[in-house]
């Protein structure tokens, strides 16, 4: 168990360097909707939540989402299959998601298509 414990901090550590990187000299609180692609644990989902008017996080897999936030909207969908309206989002962002889907492509252009045009994708791997 202390193990888990320590890498699930090792991550979370990780992912507050990361997304102070990221959003360094970005808006605080514009009122953009942000598309969040592979919400793991939901932790990255807290710390970006802040920049933007409404953030839409989701994942896969059945085991996420066990503690819900306020003002996140979760969804349980395939990154290859998006279930929203095109040209939705003003900015997409996924953290360490892409190298794990297993057709990249279809993922990228499902992605292309939720973008509104001139919106930002941000993909780290």
């Amino acid at each position: 168990m202390a193990l888990i414990k320590n890498w699930v901090e090792y991550l979370h550590d990780y992912k507050r360097r990361e997304t102070g990187i990221v959003f360094k000299d970005f808006p605080v609180n514009c009122k953009s909707l942000c598309l969040e692609i592979g919400a793991g644990d939901g932790y990255e989902a807290t710390l970006i939540k802040g920049y933007f008017g409404t953030l839409i996080s989701t994942e896969y897999r059945k085991d996420c989402f066990k503690e819900k936030i306020k003002g996140i909207f979760y969804f349980r969908c395939n990154a290859e299959n998006l279930p929203f309206k095109d040209e939705s989002f003003d900015f997409v962002f996924s953290s360490n998601v892409i190298e794990h889907i297993k057709d990249k492509g279809k993922c990228l252009s499902e992605i292309k298509r939720k973008k509104k045009k001139g919106g930002i994708a941000i993909h780290l791997v």
